[in-house]
């Protein structure tokens, strides 16, 4: 999945790179054209303006198209880290249910009780499957551990630090799992 994840950024940021390159030679090639013809010079200086609005126009769309590319990848991770995030803290309860406690308060101990405990991992689609890191701590799509914190009003609360990589920030991702 992470390698995955590398390929698509890659591929978004070499999009994004020749998009920019695009805009700046078309905006060059206005401002400064290259000496065809007389008749083609003269239409070029009656019409700069035009030719710079233009060329303006165009940077603008490509600008915008860019950071369409880079934010749409972000809001998909966040998607997909939500869904992972709330699929965990059901099958948190549901362990609760059957065996009156939720499974640990750490992300490594509560992810080897749910898999001892059943099929839970089967019923979860191909597309949320999670993955872990060396320690069996299940990770967010950024390569992060998630937190699970116990709370003294026995809910559980899992999350992903987002796309910053940092706790307590307005991009953080969570769900909680009650009794």
């Amino acid at each position: 999945m992470e390698f995955l994840i590398a390929i698509i950024i890659g591929a978004r940021e070499t999009v994004i790179g020749i998009l920019v390159l695009l805009g700046i030679a078309s905006f060059i090639a206005v401002i400064c054209p290259l000496p065809f013809s007389a008749q083609t010079r003269r239409f070029a200086q009656r019409n700069k303006i035009l030719f710079c609005l233009l060329a303006l126009l165009a940077i603008g769309s490509i600008s915008l198209i860019a950071w369409r590319l880079a934010t749409a990848e972000i809001h998909a991770l966040k998607r997909y880290t939500r869904r992972q995030v709330n699929f965990i803290t059901q099958e948190i309860s549901y362990y609760h249910m059957e065996h009156g406690r939720f499974p640990g308060k750490e992300n490594g101990e509560v992810m080897s009780k749910l898999m001892e405990s059943g099929e839970w991992m089967n019923s979860l689609p191909n597309r949320l499957q999670p993955n872990f890191d060396d320690r069996g701590r299940v990770i967010d799509p950024w390569g992060r551990p998630y937190s699970f914190e116990m709370r003294r009003d026995s809910v559980v609360i899992v999350t992903s630090a987002g796309p910053d990589g940092i706790s307590d920030t307005s991009d953080d991702i969570f769900s909680l799992a009650y009794p």
